[in-house]
C-alpha cells in the first residue's frame, strides 16, 4: 500500500514535545504541491479532524499551507476548523465524534496564543467593503459544544452579539425549517439545536446587554431565538422516529423553550417578520404530537396576551395546526390531536375557517365526526372563506370524505350556497378525486370503478339535501353539464389506454 510518510523512532527530545519524526517521499512532496495547486489545505484538515500530532509535524516541517494564519479556499483559518470539527462535519473515525477530545485540542490551540476574533470567516465578495461576517467561531461551535468550552471561547474574545450569515445545508429538509438567515447571533443557532449548556454560557456573558435584549434579537427574518428553538433542525444525531416516522421531541427541545420564556416571558407575543407567532412555530414542528402538545402547554404557562394573531396569509395557530397535521398520516386520528385542538379552543382560540383547512388538506386519513365536532362547538357550519366557500366545498372535492360529507349534512351544512365563481358544492363534486390507496402488499384497495360509484353517491346525497343540478355557476355551467364532460374524458381516457382490439 501506498504510504505518503514513513514514521521514524522519535528521539527522546521529540518524543517529549510531541513531534513525531516522518521521512519524506517524492510522491508526497508532489501532492502537497499538487493541493496547494487546488486550494486544498492539509493544516486545515488536520485542525478539523483534531489531529495533534499531525499538526505539530506541518507545521514543524514548514511545509506549504502548513500556517495558522493563513486562510483556505473557503476562507477559513485553520482555528475555524478545529471549531468547525465540533460538528461532526469531518469524517473522522478516529474521533468518532468524541467532543471532549475536539475540545482539548481547541484548548490546546488557545493556549498557542490564537486569537478567536481573528478567525471569523467573511464574506467572500469584492464588494464586501465592510468585513461581513459570514460565520463566527462562536457560531461554529455553539451547536454541541460544551458550557465550559463556549465559556472559554468567550473569555478569549468571541463576541457574543456578533451576527453572521446562516446556510442549512442538511439533506431532505422541509421546507418549514429554517434554511437561511442573517443577522443570526450565536444564541439563535444554539436555540435551534436546544444546546443548554451552551445557551446558559452565552445568558451569563451578555456584556453591554441584558439577557432580555439578547432573548429578544432578530434575524433578518425577524425570528427571536425562541423561533429558531421551536422550528428546531433535522440534523440532530439521536433523534428517534415513532411508529408513524415522525420524529419524538428529545427533553432538551422542551428544556430549551422553557429556559427562554422564563427569562424573558415577553417574547411569548413575538411574531416574524411574517406576522408568524411563537404558537404558529410550535404547531408546525415536525416532532411527534406528544412533544408539540407538551411545548404548546409550555407557551401557555407562559399567559400569551392571545392565541388569535393571524399571520400575513391571515392564519392563526389552530389553522396552522389543521393544516400541518391534516398532511401528515395518522395525524389527525391521534388522540393527542384533538387534544391539541381542545387545549387551544379552552385557551381561547378562535375557531373561524379550521372547519375549511381542516377538509382542504385531509387527503390521507377519514375526518372523524368527533373532530367536527369539537370545531362546530365554536364556529358556524356554513360560515365562507374569502372564495366564499363552505367547509362543505372543501369536503366533496375530496371523495375519500364521504362520511364526513355525510355528517356535515345531518348538522345542518347548507348544499345551495354558491361560492365567488357561482360554484355549489355539487359543482365541486365534478372536479372530486380519491387517492389511490395500497394494502401493504401494494395491491389497489379500490377497484377501478369506486370513483364513479362514490361520485354517484355524493351527487344524490347533495340532491337529496336541496342541491340541484340546473344551478348555473358564474361561467353558465349547470352540474350536469360538468357531470356530462366528466364522462367524456373518462371515456376517452379508457380509447386511448384500452383500446378495443380491431
Amino acid at each position: 500500500m501506498f504510504q505518503l510518510y514513513n514514521f521514524t523512532k522519535p528521539t527522546p527530545k521529540q518524543r517529549s514535545s510531541g513531534v513525531t519524526e516522518l521521512r519524506l517521499n517524492i510522491p508526497y512532496l508532489l501532492l502537497l504541491t499538487t493541493l496547494q495547486r487546488i486550494s486544498f489545505s492539509p493544516i486545515n484538515v488536520a485542525c478539523a479532524g483534531a489531529q495533534r500530532e499531525l499538526l505539530l509535524w506541518l507545521i514543524h516541517h514548514a511545509l506549504p499551507s502548513a500556517n495558522l494564519h493563513d486562510r483556505d479556499a473557503n476562507g477559513e483559518t485553520p482555528h475555524f476548523s478545529a471549531v468547525n470539527g465540533l460538528n461532526g462535519e469531518v469524517d473522522d473515525t478516529s474521533l468518532s465524534g468524541d467532543t471532549r477530545k475536539r475540545e482539548e485540542f481547541i484548548s490546546f490551540l488557545l493556549d498557542q496564543g490564537w486569537s478567536v476574533r481573528d478567525s471569523n470567516v467573511f464574506v467572500q465578495q469584492d464588494f464586501n467593503v465592510d468585513n461581513q461576517i459570514e460565520k463566527t467561531v462562536l457560531g461554529a461551535a455553539i451547536r454541541y459544544a460544551s458550557q465550559k468550552m463556549v465559556s472559554c471561547l468567550i473569555a478569549e474574545g468571541a463576541d457574543v452579539h456578533a451576527q453572521q450569515i446562516w446556510r442549512d445545508h442538511t439533506p431532505m429538509r422541509r421546507s418549514d425549517h429554517i434554511e437561511n438567515g442573517a443577522k443570526v447571533t450565536a444564541l439563535h443557532i444554539a436555540s435551534m439545536f436546544w444546546n443548554l449548556e451552551g445557551i446558559r454560557a452565552l445568558l451569563v456573558h451578555p456584556e453591554d446587554e441584558t439577557v432580555a435584549e439578547m432573548i429578544s434579537s432578530t434575524d433578518d427574518h425577524g425570528r427571536i431565538p425562541l423561533h429558531w428553538a421551536l422550528q428546531g433542525t433535522r440534523d440532530e444525531p439521536h433523534r428517534e422516529l415513532n411508529k408513524n416516522k415522525e420524529y419524538q421531541s428529545p427533553p432538551r427541545k422542551m428544556d430549551t423553550v422553557q429556559l427562554l420564556v422564563s427569562a424573558s416571558p415577553d417574547t411569548i407575543s413575538a411574531t416574524d417578520r411574517h406576522g408568524a407567532t411563537v404558537f404558529n412555530y410550535a404547531v408546525k414542528s415536525d416532532s411527534a404530537l406528544p412533544g408539540i402538545l407538551a411545548i404548546v402547554k409550555i407557551l401557555l404557562d407562559a399567559k400569551p396576551p392571545a392565541l388569535n394573531t393571524r399571520d400575513l396569509i391571515g392564519a392563526t395557530a389552530l389553522q396552522d395546526a389543521m393544516v400541518h397535521h391534516s398532511r401528515r398520516m395518522g395525524g389527525i386520528l391521534d388522540p393527542q390531536f384533538a387534544e391539541l385542538v381542545d387545549t387551544l379552543l379552552d385557551n381561547g382560540a378562535d375557531a373561524h375557517l379550521s372547519l375549511h383547512k381542516l377538509f382542504a388538506g385531509s387527503w390521507l386519513d377519514s375526518i372523524s365526526t368527533v373532530m367536527i365536532e369539537h370545531l362546530l362547538k365554536q364556529t358556524d357550519i356554513n360560515e365562507t372563506d374569502a372564495d366564499g366557500c363552505t367547509a362543505m366545498h372543501y369536503a366533496v372535492r375530496n371523495m375519500d370524505q364521504i362520511d364526513a360529507t355525510r355528517y356535515l349534512i345531518s348538522r345542518g351544512a347548507d348544499v345551495t350556497v354558491k361560492n365567488h365563481k357561482g360554484d355549489t358544492p355539487l359543482h365541486n363534486v365534478m372536479g372530486g378525486t380519491m387517492i389511490w390507496k395500497r394494502d401493504e402488499n401494494k395491491k389497489p384497495l379500490k377497484s377501478h370503478d369506486t370513483p364513479i360509484k362514490v361520485r354517484a353517491e355524493l351527487i344524490q346525497m347533495l340532491i337529496d339535501a336541496g342541491g340541484s343540478m340546473d344551478f348555473r355557476n358564474a361561467a353558465g355551467q349547470t352540474p350536469t353539464q360538468m357531470l356530462e364532460e366528466v364522462d367524456q374524458r373518462r371515456k376517452m381516457r379508457a380509447r386511448q389506454f384500452f383500446p378495443r382490439p380491431v
